[in-house]
Formats: C-alpha cells, structure tokens, sequence
C-alpha cells in the first residue's frame, strides 16, 4: 500500500503541494471483491479536499486507443475493467485539475491464475486544482506525463501490485516542485496585495451581480443567474465571464432536453431487452442491447448481457441432444406405460434416469410401475382367497336349498354375494326363495280372501238397496254371485231390484216431458241473451236491445235483460261524450308523431355529423313544441361540435405550416451541407431548431458541422487559441479577478 501524506500545520501558500503529493496518496485495498474470470477489475473513490467528488472523468486506454470513459457518481465512485494480457493506461481528472496517470499491465498472468477469480484494486484518489503559475505547469506536466503509478503481475503473491520503488521516485520528483510553487504563491500574494487597492465600487456592484448569478446558477435557477449576469455585463461590457455564462447557461437548457431524450431513449431500450430476455427470446434481447450500446457506448451492462446471452445460447446448443434423447425415452416410457406392458415402461424410464440423473419424472414413473406391480400381485392373491371363500359359501346355502329350508338357504346366500357383489348366481337363488315363501303364503290366504271379498260385496248391495240405489245394488249383488254362485240370498235381492227399477222408470218418462218443456223455454231464452250479449260486446247497441226485448217476450220476470237495456241507453249516451274526446286525443297523436319524426330526423343526422340537417330537424321539432329542453340541448351540443371541428382543422393547418417550414429549413441545411458550406447550412438547421426545439436531427448536423470546422482549422489554430485562453486566465489571476481566471482556464 502506499504510504499516505497528511497534516493540517501547513501554512495557506503550502496546502498546494501537499495535495500535489497527496496524489499518490492512494489506499490499495487487494483483494476487494469478487470479479468475473479472464478480467481484471478496478474500483475507487475520488476526492477533492477529502470530499468525494462527483463528475471526475475516468478513461481507459489501450495503448493509445479509448477502451472506455466514466464519470464518477455522487459518491465519487467508479468501476472499471480490464481484459489480461494487455496494457492500460488509466487517467482520473477533471477540467481546471490536475490530471492522474496510473499503469496496469495484466499480461504474464498463468492460464491456471486466469481461470480464477482475481480479488482486483479499491483505490482512493485525490485531485486538486492546476496552480496558475504557467511555469509551475509546464514543471507539474513534465513530470504528471508519467504515470503516477505502475501495476504488474507479480508471481510470488499471485497478484498484480504496484511497484513500489517507481512510486517512491515520482513523490521525490514531486516535492523538488514544493519550493517553486512556495516562491510563486508568495509573488501572487504580493501582487494580489497592490491589486486591492484599485478596485472601484463599480468592481463591487460588478461582483455581486456575479455572486448573485453564481448563486442562481449554483441552484439551477437559470432565469435568475441570467439575469444577474447580463446586469454584471452592463457594468463591464467588455467581461467574458458573464458572457461564457450566459452562453452556458443557454448550453445547459439545451443539452438538458437532449440528455434527458438519450436517456431515456438508453432506458427504454434496456428495458426492452430486459423483458425479451426474461420470456427468453434471446435474438429480440440482443437486438434491443445493441440498440442501448449504439445510444451509449460505454456502459458495461449492455455488454455483460451480450456475454451472458452468447453463453445461454451456447449452452443451450450442447443441451440440444441430450434433450432430446431424454424426450425419446421419456415419450417411449410413457408410451409403455399408457398400454400397461411395464417392463418395457421400466427400461425406457431407466434409460432417461441414466440421461439425467437429477430429474423426479423418470425415477418417480419407476416407482409408480413397482407399485403397480406390488399392487397386481396382491389383487391377484386377494381374488384367490375371496374365490375360495365365495365358492364355500354357495356350496353351504345349496345344501340348506336342496334340503327347503329356506330361512337358513336364504342368509347363506346373501353372505355369499356380500363377498362378490356382482355375480347374479346367489341374487338368482334369493329371489327364488322369496318366490317359494310368497306363493305359500298367497295359496294359504286365498280362501280368507275370497269370502271376505263375498261379505263386502253383500254389505254394499244392501247399503245401496236401502238408499233405493237399485241399480249399485243391482251391482253389487251381482259382484257376489260371480264369486260364490250357489248363494240365492244374491239371487233374490237381483229380482227385488229389477221390480223396484220397472215402477222407477214409470215415474222418470212423466218428468223428462215436462223437463224437455222446460228446456226449449230456457234454449230460447238464452239464445236471445247470447245474441244481445254478442252485439252488446261489439258495441252494436240497436241488435243487443232486439235480442235482451226477445228475451223479455219469453221471460218477462227476469231482471237481466232489464238491466242490459238500462246499461245500453247510458252507453249511447256516453258514447256521444266520448267521439269529442276521441277527436282530442287523435290531434294530439298526430302532434306527437310530427315532433318525434322531426327528432329521430336530427338524431339520425347528428349521428352522421351531419350538423345542418341535424339542426333542421331540431328546429323543426321547436316550432311543434317550443317548450320541449331535448331540441335545445341538442342545438347547443351541435354548435359547440362545430366550433371544435374548426378549431382541430386550424390546428392542423397550423402544425401543417410549421411542418413545411422545418422541411424547408432543412432541406436547405442539407443542401448547403453536401455544398461544404457550414455558415448557410449552420444557420439553416439553427432555423430548423427555432421551429422545433426538440428534433434532435439539426442538434446531430450543427454538431457534425462544428467537429467538421474544428478539423478544417487544423491543429495550430486550436494550439494558439488554447494559449491565448491561458494567458488570459493568467491575466486575470494576477489581478484577483478569480471568475475571469477560471473562465479563461476552463
């Protein structure tokens, strides 16, 4: 580990150095944490006067190629890795600071050390800002070009470390630098000193606005910061530092759009990925990672996603056969089993046990099969003793059968089927005992039987002979005689019945005539009432009152046709009440069907969009019934349809225009472009922009176009602009005019 420098005696002028020397100031932790094989991985903290510090840019060469870039996060955090058997360059800076080099080289590693884990480094870096003094830079870059550290492989601890000694030289190098640096901060302070003494109240009132725009920038209140920077330029017109932070700020609000657009771009195109890597559709999820890496290059976990797919892939590819030779014997097991010849079942279960040994399916399709086996052989030696059982008990409820003792046959049997259930031999044999037993009983009751039959049929013919119901009586003697007929008690009653039904018959020819009498009355007279009830229903009054007189002529007592005549006369003149009703009633109808015509008219309409029929038949519906709410409604919801339909065909007349300008506009740049001619086709993209600020082609052309100028002007041009910016940062230092100074250095 390197040794640490610290202490806080140090006087202002030498708090430089000591950060300066700091620099090698870094806590080498080995190992730090687990990393993938073939890799080297290192981590680390960078901090600024003992603070972490967000925003410092981590890169990664590869000789002088770019492998990767970070920026360290709030924590001050960043994660890099390195392949084996190559050779690094690893630089931790930030503009206005110092830059740190550190070597790794991970080549002479042992392919056997390779294939393991490497615990990696979790280095604490700390930078400070460049001194002003250009001499004290050029001094400080000579010997910074270096690399602060070196890390190889070393075989004896099986790890890469630093070298030590090399370390130990640049600290030395390092501190010869301390006295200069103390003699340049001394000049400074010393001119700082004469430069107080000219500053004006203008510079105050100049320094606040600064302040107060720092301050609004500092929060992100862009508006405010603005502002006070354009008062600080009206106090100094000829000052760049609000003019750079104007400038910036208006950079800021336009890369804030275009960062956060990539961003989430990046976002959703991982989350994509994501989502097909977890259903497993590999092709989409590679497909989607790239999408990602093309929007960010530089971040690793695209890439690790890609690594893991090739090697799912991979694997899935070597599984392939083997699947597929378990599938066969699995479907030839299964195949087996369905159709009960087992071991067959069990060597094809057997055969993808041996495939795959940890699978449950095959071993627990084994098991299955040694139980289904265990179970055949016990069915088949319990069926053996139920039979013999069975068999003994028929033989025992034969004997008791063939000897007629049916009260011991009949249990014997049904012990026999509680045994076998199903077999129709014993339920054969019950059934016959119960056969037996039943005609015994009936031959023994049939005398009782019958005689009881002969008392009951006596009882009813002398019941009903007493009630001078001749012709039951008739009946019921009768019923006796077919069941004893040698009894003459039955034949004398017989005769006694006709006699009694002759004299009966006598009486009954006298009243039928006058009944029949009757009955052509009574025929005639319903008639007529049947006719005056028919007309009455219909509402033919003059017929109804021919039919209820008919019917008076015949009955003169009865008072329904009276009351029929009486209901007809108020009927007509009722009736004569009721046509002037009938005649309201009809034009209201009428009213009614016009005005609902009229609506379904309009709804129909407003239904089509057709707003000018559909207010015809509102309106007509309003001149029917001016009272009604439903029209009214239905003529303000079509104004007010009408007026959005005009305002959405303004609106896309204007989009359409806006459109047409921005196609314009970019037309133009692009021709411009293909001409070389970056100032027309600049301002013809920034035109573009002003249409649309947030169309990110113009951004990508006028920033193509600036790299492209940047390149015409040719590295000499770019060296002399970088030393006048310097110059002027160290102007401005001398003067304590410390915005100034850091505008120019940034």
């Amino acid at each position: 580990m390197f040794s640490t420098l610290s202490g806080n005696s140090f006087s202002r002028p030498h708090k430089f150095f000591l950060g300066l020397l700091f620099l090698l100031a870094i806590s080498v932790i080995c190992p730090s944490h687990a990393q993938a094989q073939n890799q080297y991985d290192v981590k680390g903290t960078v901090k600024k006067s003992r603070k972490k510090l967000e925003g410092a840019v981590v890169t990664l060469y590869k000789g002088s190629t770019q492998v990767t870039q970070q920026t360290t996060t709030s924590s001050g955090r960043f994660d890099i890795k390195m392949d084996l058997n190559g050779e690094y360059t690893l630089t931790i800076g930030k503009p206005g600071h110092i830059t740190k080099k550190f070597y790794f080289n991970t080549k002479g590693v042992p392919d056997e050390r390779a294939k393991e884990e490497f615990g990696g480094q979790d280095i604490e870096v700390s930078i400070f800002e460049m001194p002003k003094d250009p001499g004290v830079q050029s001094q400080i870059n000579t010997i910074l070009n270096q690399p602060m550290a070196k890390f190889y492989y070393d075989d004896g601890i099986k790890e890469i470390e630093y070298d030590k000694a090399y370390s130990q030289s640049m600290i030395d190098a390092l501190e010869k630098l301390n006295q200069i640096e103390k003699e340049a901060i001394k000049k400074a302070e010393e001119e700082e000193k004469n430069k107080a003494a000219l500053e004006s109240a203008a510079a105050s009132k100049y320094e606040a606005a600064i302040i107060k725009g720092d301050a609004a920038f500092a929060k992100k209140d862009y508006t405010t910061a603005r502002a006070a920077y354009t008062d600080a330029l009206s106090i100094k017109p000829g000052e760049l530092y609000p003019k750079n932070k104007i400038i910036e700020i208006e950079k800021l609000i336009a890369d804030a759009s275009k960062n956060a657009q990539l961003e989430a771009d990046y976002k959703a195109a991982v989350a994509k990925a994501d989502a097909a890597f977890t259903a497993k559709n590999y092709d989409a999820a590679k497909v989607s990672y790239n999408d990602a890496l093309k929007l960010k290059p530089d971040e690793a976990y695209p890439k690790t996603k890609l690594d893991e797919i090739a090697k799912l892939l991979a694997d899935a590819a070597k599984g392939a056969e083997l699947e597929a030779k378990y599938k066969a014997a699995i479907q030839k097991g299964d195949a087996s089993l369905s159709a009960k010849t087992y071991e067959a079942a069990k060597a094809a279960y057997t055969e993808a046990s041996g495939l795959k040994p940890a699978e449950k399916y095959p071993k627990e399709k084994l098991t299955e099969i040694d139980k289904i086996l265990a179970d055949l052989a016990a069915k088949e030696k319990a069926e053996k003793e139920l039979d013999e059982k069975y068999k003994a008990a028929i033989a025992n409820a034969d004997k008791f059968f063939a000897a007629k003792t049916y009260a011991s046959a009949k249990p014997a049997y049904e012990d026999a089927l509680k045994l076998k259930p199903g077999e129709a031999y014993p339920k054969t044999k019950i059934a016959e005992i119960d056969k037996i037993l039943s005609d015994l009983a009936a031959k023994e009751n049939s005398e009782k039987e019958l005689k009881a039959k002969y008392d009951a049929a006596i009882a009813k013919g002398d019941k009903a002979l007493a009630a001078k119901d001749y012709t039951g009586a008739k009946a019921a003697y009768s019923e006796a005689l077919t069941l004893k007929s040698t009894e003459q008690y039955p034949k004398d009653k017989i005769a006694e019945c006709d006699k009694a039904i002759a004299e009966a018959a006598a009486k009954d020819a006298a009243e039928k005539d006058r009944l029949a009498k009757e009955k052509a009355l009574n025929d005639k007279y319903n008639a007529a009432i049947a006719k005056g009830d028919a007309a009455l229903a219909k509402k033919d009054y003059t017929a109804a009152k021919a039919g209820y007189n008919e019917a008076l002529t015949l009955k003169s007592a009865e008072q329904y046709p009276k009351d029929k005549l009486a209901e007809i006369d108020k009927a007509i003149a009722d009736a004569a009440k009721d046509a002037e009703e009938a005649a309201r009633l009809a034009k209201e109808k009428a009213l009614n069907d016009k005005y609902n015509a009229a609506i379904a008219k309009g709804d129909a309409a407003l239904a089509k969009k057709d707003f000018v029929n559909a207010k015809a038949g509102y309106n007509e519906a309003l001149t029917l019934k001016s009272a009604e709410q439903y029209p009214k409604d239905k003529l303000s919801e079509i104004d007010k349809l009408m007026g959005d339909e005009a305002a959405e065909k303004e609106r896309l007349a204007k989009e359409k225009a806006l459109n047409d300008k921005y196609n314009a506009a970019i037309a133009k740049g692009d021709a411009a472009f293909k001409l070389k001619t970056w100032t027309p086709a600049k301002a013809a993209y920034n035109e573009a922009l002003g249409l649309k600020s947030g169309e990110q082609y113009p951004k990508d052309k006028i920033a193509e176009i600036d790299a492209l100028i940047a390149k015409e002007m040719g590295a000499k041009e770019l060296d002399d602009k970088y030393k006048a910016a310097v110059a002027k940062g160290d102007a401005a230092f001398k003067t304590k005019s410390w915005d100034d100074a850091k505008t120019g250095y940034k």
